[in-house]
């Protein structure tokens, strides 16, 4: 009798315990944010939280899924939430895998699992999901230590939507300039006044000047040659 009630008590704890950790189906995946802008060229980083909920959990799945015709991954980069961290990057999909390093470990609470930069290849809008379905294998899961369960409630993963526009169309704050009236300039020859024309009283010399000064001194030696022979010969006469 006594063994029927110890087996009783056993089967009634095991499925107390299953509808237990049932019931805590409460971890999350989540991005760091819902909404981000960029122009073409440049990285985007998103964050990858996990949140444990109320359980005790071992490791965790990622999936996050885009559009290769905006975007770009260019790396991961290992957040610190847990130990160890992996990735496998495919066109389309981010993979990344976090988990304890000693699996008699385990992890609470929440934090960063990892960021993932993605280039902004074309203009337009694009939305991150995370790949999440009870029905699939290779799906996002969160594991709980006890259970070796996935305790992900898919409900509570959200999106990010990345507005990407053309190169160079980022809004800028315009830096406003005095605007001057340039002062004209002129190039000046020689001393910058304006010449004057004064008219000249002098007649400019023709040349014949030259020609007329022998010819006056000639005639002045005749004058005193003839007057001193008239002097000579009256007084001879006498």
């Amino acid at each position: 009798m006594r063994r029927l009630f110890f087996l009783l008590l056993i089967f009634v704890f095991l499925v107390f315990n299953n509808r237990v950790y049932a019931a805590t189906n409460d971890a999350s995946l989540t991005f760091d944010k819902t909404t981000a802008s960029a122009t073409v060229g440049d990285t985007v980083q998103i964050g990858i939280l996990v949140d444990a909920g109320s359980n005790q959990i071992t490791s965790t799945d990622t999936y996050v899924t885009y559009d290769t015709t905006y975007l770009d991954t260019q790396s991961v980069t290992a957040g610190s939430f847990f130990p160890t961290v992996g990735q496998d990057l495919t066109a389309g999909t981010v993979y990344i895998s976090g988990m304890v390093s000693d699996p008699g470990t385990y992890k609470e609470g929440k934090g960063t699992l990892a960021t993932i930069s993605f280039k902004a290849k074309q203009s337009g809008t694009v939305t991150l999901h995370f790949d999440c379905s009870t029905s699939q294998s290779n799906t996002s899961k969160v594991i709980e230590k006890t259970t070796v369960n996935s305790v992900l409630d898919c409900s509570k993963v959200n999106t990010v939507t990345i507005t990407i526009g053309a190169s160079g169309s980022s809004t800028a704050t315009p830096t406003s300039a005095t605007a001057t009236t340039p002062t004209p300039t002129s190039t000046v020859l020689g001393t910058g006044t304006t010449p004057s024309i004064t008219p000249s009283t002098t007649l400019p010399r023709s040349g014949m000047e030259e020609n007329y000064a022998p010819l006056g001194i000639f005639a002045g030696f005749l004058v005193i040659a003839g007057g001193s022979l008239r002097y000579i010969l009256k007084h001879r006469m006498i």
